[in-house]
């Protein structure tokens, strides 16, 4: 049983094109509000820790479905 999954090339692009985006957005919300001493720099680290710890957990648990599909089928 040989499958293989090739991703498109046009959406391969527009991933590659908005992880680009997103790095561009941190690293200005880093330089504009991180450098800030007080709470607005708290403020800004404290959400880049909650949004980190939401988007890890949800690929996380995409792995733990795709693990426990793949273990069914065995």
């Amino acid at each position: 049983m040989i499958e293989q999954f090739k991703i498109p090339t046009r959406l391969n692009t527009t991933s590659i094109v908005l992880m680009a985006i997103g790095a561009v957005a941190i690293g200005y919300g880093a330089i504009a509000f991180g450098t800030h001493g007080g709470e607005v720099g708290a403020r800004f680290w404290a959400s880049m820790l909650q949004n980190s710890v939401f988007f890890l957990l949800i690929s996380v648990a995409s792995i733990f479905i795709l693990t426990a599909t793949s273990l069914a089928q065995g």
